[in-house]
């Protein structure tokens, strides 16, 4: 005896079984010992249509599921690529190829666009700092008239540099100068730091938002005695998900403009999301060719910097989370 839900993996036992019982039932395999009964949304449903829904949820009639929840969840999978996936495979049970894929390249190079003359416009810069010999990373993101336009940079010590290309892996001189390789064996946080002092030169950084959970608390501190204010942004999906469907909507809408850095676009299109019940998060891939680490900092930065077209709760300052710290 065997039950299960629908998956995300098309080969082994649990997909064999899944098309050996649709021959069973189609009448194209005969096999009088073998009983299968199915309820799943037909191949090619219309996530909006509610037989479907009920092909799949038989007692939903019943009550077992909100029809509310339903519909928003469809309505939302009506619009988003992320949500209609997983609406597929955790509303109709269906199998699905793709589930954590964020952004096609095509839509992604679409953004591409000139930069214009933003000195002095608002910057939100968002952090994603390496422990010690991973990548450390930084985006900005500067919301000007109806668009928002990013730039990102990255770190990497020259040891890690070095294994990468030993290891046949991603080599990270090819992304210069969007990034930088710097002596040693670790990050070197000064550069970071002085990085973004010159960008609050040419630019008006509101914010700089971060995990501080991550590490480098020394430079969290360090940039908050210069006068920024940092934001504490706790890696959840909880947390995640709106960025996640305001940047969606950001590449699809071409209100998202880059400067075509093979940096960014080498992360973001490796960029895979995974839903964990209402939330959307980002997924971590066991694929060692690819980062997210910018894409992160991305995410982290328009959660502030799109903060102004709606009613917004502020965030925790680290100030109230940190304290203080002795060196």
């Amino acid at each position: 005896l065997a039950i299960t839900t629908a998956s995300t993996l098309f080969t082994g036992p649990g997909h064999d079984t899944y098309l050996y019982a649709r021959k069973v039932l189609d009448g194209s395999v005969d096999d009088v010992s073998f009983f299968s009964q199915i309820h799943e949304a037909d191949d090619d449903a219309d996530v909006l249509d509610s037989r479907q829904w009920h092909l799949a949820n038989p007692s939903l009639s019943h009550g077992s599921l909100s029809m509310d929840e339903m519909r928003e969840a469809a309505t939302r999978a009506s619009v988003s690529k992320a949500d209609e996936l997983a609406f597929r495979f955790y509303r109709l049970n269906k199998f699905v190829k793709g589930l954590t894929s964020f952004v096609a390249s095509d839509k992604w190079d679409a953004c591409r666009g000139t930069m214009p003359d933003l000195a002095g416009q608002p910057m939100y810069i968002g952090l994603d700092l390496a422990h010690s010999r991973d990548l450390a990373a930084l985006t900005a993101v500067i919301p000007h008239d109806g668009k928002y336009y990013i730039l990102a940079h990255a770190w990497v010590p020259e040891a890690a540099a070095r294994e990468k290309e030993k290891a046949n892996e991603q080599r990270y001189d090819v992304f210069q100068p969007y990034l930088t390789i710097t002596p040693g064996n670790g990050t070197d946080y000064r550069q970071i730091r002085e990085y973004i002092r010159q960008l609050a030169i040419v630019y008006d950084v509101k914010e700089i938002i971060a995990d501080p959970n991550a590490g480098a608390n020394e430079t969290l501190m360090e940039l908050m005695g210069e006068g920024h204010t940092v934001y504490r942004f706790t890696q959840s999906p909880k947390n995640y998900t709106n960025p996640i469907r305001r940047l969606e909507t950001l590449i699809l809408d071409r209100q998202l403009v880059h400067d075509g850095s093979d940096l960014l676009r080498w992360q973001m299109l490796g960029f895979e999301t995974e839903t964990k019940g209402d939330w959307i998060g980002p997924r971590k891939s066991a694929d060692r060719l690819t980062k997210n680490d910018n894409v992160i900092a991305l995410l982290m930065a328009l959660s502030r910097a799109t903060t102004h077209e709606t009613n917004y709760t502020p965030a925790v300052s680290v100030y109230e989370s940190m304290g203080l710290m002795t060196i």
